[in-house]
């Protein structure tokens, strides 16, 4: 077993040790000869950041590589900060537990704004000087990934690249030409990075020129160089299906904030919420075949031993398989006792068949908020309640049969429900059920007609 970067001494003075000593199951471990040493940091504690299916991705894909060690990096909580600080302790890699400093690349993902002090801190205990200018051909690269790259320039002093876009369509070619360059023994920093600011997606700060304006915003953006892009064009997967994903992910030795496999079914959104930073960023919208992740969940399910299984996406019920999908889920994880949780559900797409399994007992509804802003990376949502069968949660149909009366001739309605007549029962009755006044339910379903039964939801035991 390899050497512990901490003595017993100090695991056994701080909160959570299990933190930092790796070791996890599925997590990666080759020799340290590997051509490539790469270092995947997620600024935030190791709960957080083992919640983060980019970096599984991201992960999976580099030690996939034969050339290629990656290994996990997270903050250290302050308890084992100040200790390292003392003692002079560099941060390490969880799966060699070696220093990251000796590494080749320090990969940072740049989730929210609000990690940005974290990103010093992580430099700072690695022992890697702050500024890009003030590194040296001995220092690895620090590169800078996710949704903040979008926006670098805060934070461009600090990086010597930023990947912009999706990991999966350049990181090999990025990789490659590190790997080109250090055989044919003609590498240093600098050139390296004026080759890596060649490739699609790739940005090197010190290689641009950027004017501001009074007000803080950019005047003007220039290259330096005439051989590197003018504009850096974000990159996206257009082949999810077949796209590289974490059959095997790393489970970790102590609860995570998402604490459960998660499969992603798409990614994009249709909706186009101005509000949204991640519906605008990963567009277009793209789905994975089902067929695809039918595969994954058997195998994702098979390795980790976990009790629930989540999609993952913006908007699960714009998922043009989902019926498919979900019926599969219930046949595979009813046998194994697997939740099955459906993450951002919309009312405007909800699937009766849905509703219809939680009528049956076959699943539930998580009602959850968010404990943040929503969608804002490092939030999570805080279930509330349940509902399922034994709440009363059902379906019933409401339609109209028109009549005409035998005794003065004129036509008539009364209203059905689950197609049997119910001549007692008023629009008045049905709209106050809905905590409406008539006025207010007829401008509510304008445009709604009775050519075929309406469903109507309950989340009590109330029946008509």
């Amino acid at each position: 077993m390899k050497k512990l970067a901490l003595s017993d001494e100090i695991l056994m003075q701080i909160e959570k040790p299990a933190r930092y000593i790796g070791n996890e199951l599925n997590s990666v471990v080759k020799e340290n000869t590997s051509q490539i040493r790469f270092a995947m940091c997620f600024p935030d504690v190791y709960e957080i950041g083992m919640s983060h299916l980019g970096i599984q991705i991201l992960y999976d894909m580099f030690n996939r590589r034969e050339d290629t060690w990656c290994e996990r990096v997270y903050s250290p909580w302050p308890d084992l900060h100040k200790v390292m600080k003392e003692q002079n302790i560099p941060l390490f890699g969880l799966e060699s537990q070696e220093p990251i400093k000796n590494f080749d690349f320090i990969g940072i993902t740049l989730q929210y704004e609000m990690c940005y002090t974290n990103i010093l801190q992580i430099l700072d205990l690695a022992q890697i000087p702050l500024r890009a200018k003030d590194r040296s051909d001995e220092d690895p690269i620090v590169l800078g990934g996710g949704p903040c790259t979008y926006n670098p320039e805060p934070i461009a002093d600090f990086f010597d690249c930023f990947y912009i876009g999706e990991g999966e369509t350049q990181y090999d070619t990025f990789l490659n030409l590190y790997k080109k360059m250090k055989e044919e023994g003609n590498y240093t920093r600098q050139s390296f990075l004026h080759e890596a600011a060649k490739i699609e997606g790739i940005y090197v700060p010190q290689l641009y020129e950027v004017d501001y304006k009074e007000d803080g915003t950019i005047a003007s953006f220039t290259p330096a160089c005439e051989d590197i892009p003018t504009t850096i064009k974000k990159q996206v997967d257009m082949d999810l299906t077949g796209s590289v994903y974490p059959e095997k992910p790393v489970v970790p030795f102590i609860k995570a904030t998402q604490d459960r496999v998660v499969l992603e079914i798409q990614r994009g959104c249709i909706r186009g919420c101005r509000f949204c930073q991640a519906g605008m960023i990963y567009r277009p919208n793209r789905e994975k075949d089902v067929e695809r992740l039918k595969e994954l969940a058997r195998s994702m399910i098979a390795a980790t031993g976990h009790e629930e299984i989540s999609l993952s996406s913006l908007s699960s019920s714009d998922y043009s398989q989902l019926e498919e999908l979900i019926n599969f889920l219930i046949d595979e994880c009813g046998k194994k006792k697997i939740n099955i949780s459906l993450p951002s559900l919309r009312i405007d797409a909800f699937s009766l068949d849905i509703m219809q399994k939680v009528q049956e007992g076959k699943a539930v509804i998580s009602v959850r908020q968010w404990k943040g802003r929503p969608y804002e990376k490092g939030n999570v949502q805080v279930e509330l309640f349940r509902l399922g069968k034994d709440d009363g949660v059902g379906l019933q149909t409401l339609s109209v049969m028109e009549y005409t009366d035998a005794d003065d001739g004129i036509e008539r309605a009364v209203y059905c429900i689950d197609g049997k007549p119910m001549p007692m029962l008023t629009l008045k009755q049905i709209a106050e059920n809905d905590g409406l006044t008539v006025e207010d339910w007829k401008a509510w379903f304008t445009g709604i007609t009775f050519d075929k039964p309406l469903p109507i939801i309950h989340f009590t035991k109330f029946r008509y």
